[in-house]
């Protein structure tokens, strides 16, 4: 087949599209220390542990031996799920430690998905790889089938943290699961971004508004809404502006407005 100039451009477009979207999905993992070696992704990780390490304090990074989490261990466990769900994991961990999660609240970011993807909880807790606060965060996160079909409308994230919170007098695991949930959509926002042929434009106003009405009910939720803030204010810039031009007294007080332009 003859390559004309304008089928090379657009190979070339098509390539620096793809690879921008890649560096993206691993952004968050770039070298969390040797001890996690090839295990992300399966050795398709390359540079990209860096942020991911960056993300978390020393205090995190300490050995198994020295009381820290075996991260080894743990990044195994999540190979039940497919290989997009785990960096989709990764990231929304990177989001918590970044805004000062502690280790607990940082483990239940990385384990949100793992019982919805069949994972059984119970059998790390007898291993010692999850503790009991540590379980109670995750399974929070987590509904079945069976509960989405009781009480979910089209907006199931925000039906189940309404469910979640209607029974729980707990405000310091409250705003952890705030924290955890937000950046959940934070990752999904941002990767429309990313990627908008595959996973949508992200100025759809059906999905900004399900987003701005999660936001919103999980910072009135919270009585403390730094962690949660922390974790908004990781959208991509062009989410920002989105929401900010969706629903302006919202997210008044988050200076978003004109963001993409400044980015």
């Amino acid at each position: 087949m003859k390559i004309t100039k304008t089928r090379l451009k657009r190979i070339i477009k098509e390539e620096l599209i793809r690879s921008s979207y890649e560096l993206k999905v691993l952004s968050e993992l770039h070298n969390i220390s040797s001890i996690v070696g090839g295990l992300l992704l399966e050795g398709q990780v390359g540079d990209a542990k860096e942020k991911f390490n960056k993300t978390l304090s020393a205090a995190l990074t300490k050995s198994p031996e020295e009381g820290g989490v075996d991260w080894k261990k743990m990044f195994k466990t999540l190979k039940i799920m497919p290989k997009g769900k785990q960096a989709h994991s990764y990231r929304v961990g990177g989001h918590a430690a970044a805004a000062g999660a502690t280790a607990d609240e940082v483990i239940g970011a990385l384990m949100h998905d793992y019982v919805e993807r069949g994972g059984d909880i119970d059998k790390l807790v007898a291993k010692g790889l999850v503790t009991q606060v540590q379980k109670d965060i995750i399974l929070a996160l987590s509904s079945s089938e069976k509960d989405v079909a009781a009480y979910a409308g089209d907006n199931e994230p925000l039906h189940h943290m309404q469910k979640v919170f209607a029974d729980m007098d707990n405000d310091g695991l409250k705003n952890t699961l705030a924290m955890v949930k937000a950046g959940d959509r934070v990752d999904n926002l941002n990767r429309r971004v990313w990627d908008p042929e595959r996973k949508g434009a992200v100025t759809k106003k059906k999905y900004l508004k399900k987003s701005t009405d999660l936001f919103d009910f999980l910072r009135q939720s919270v009585a403390d809404t730094t962690k949660v803030d922390a974790v908004l204010n990781r959208l991509e810039p062009e989410a920002k502006e989105a929401l900010a031009n969706f629903a302006p007294e919202v997210f008044a007080d988050f200076g978003w407005a004109g963001e993409a332009a400044t980015a």
